[in-house]
């Protein structure tokens, strides 16, 4: 389980700071985060997936990819092919848009600006690759949206 931009890694922490740590996620409505898992070699996505607390601490503690769903379950647990998690890092940003923002505003260096940047094309980069969108399609997109206002644009759009 991995995310993007300023991470703080989870393992090392006593349970005091572990707990600490879990109130800073930002859980929707529903208690859950997104998970993403990825090979520790190749950083190749392996899952994306949802966690609640209860499955980031099952994580922790027995190294295996876990999600929650409609309950808790460990990837792997009925098939045995298990995603043995190496360490467990959490977006401590959590929102990359509002930090560009922030950065425009603050007019902060090029240096912060790249690395914000960086952590918003991480997680397009992430998404695209969840749903099996390849960057050329997203390139396609752009070259047709040039020649159009925005108002223009978004008319020709079709409705789904």
């Amino acid at each position: 389980m991995r995310g993007g931009g300023d991470m703080q890694s989870i393992w090392g922490l006593y349970s005091v700071e572990k707990n600490k740590l879990l109130d800073t996620v930002k859980w929707d409505d529903k208690g859950l985060a997104v998970a993403i898992t990825q090979n520790v070699d190749t950083g190749a996505i392996l899952m994306q997936g949802f966690a609640n607390r209860e499955a980031l601490t099952t994580t922790t503690s027995t190294r295996k990819a876990t999600f929650y769903s409609s309950s808790l379950w460990i990837k792997g647990e009925t098939s045995m092919n298990f995603i043995n998690v190496h360490n467990v890092y959490l977006d401590c940003d959590r929102d990359s848009a509002d930090e560009l923002w922030r950065t425009l505003e603050e007019n902060e260096n090029k240096s912060r600006a790249a690395s914000e940047m960086a952590d918003v094309l991480y997680h397009a980069l992430v998404l695209l690759a969840v749903k099996d969108v390849k960057v050329e399609d997203v390139f396609q997109v752009l070259r047709q949206r040039f020649s159009k206002s925005g108002i223009e644009e978004k008319s020709s759009r079709k409705s789904t």
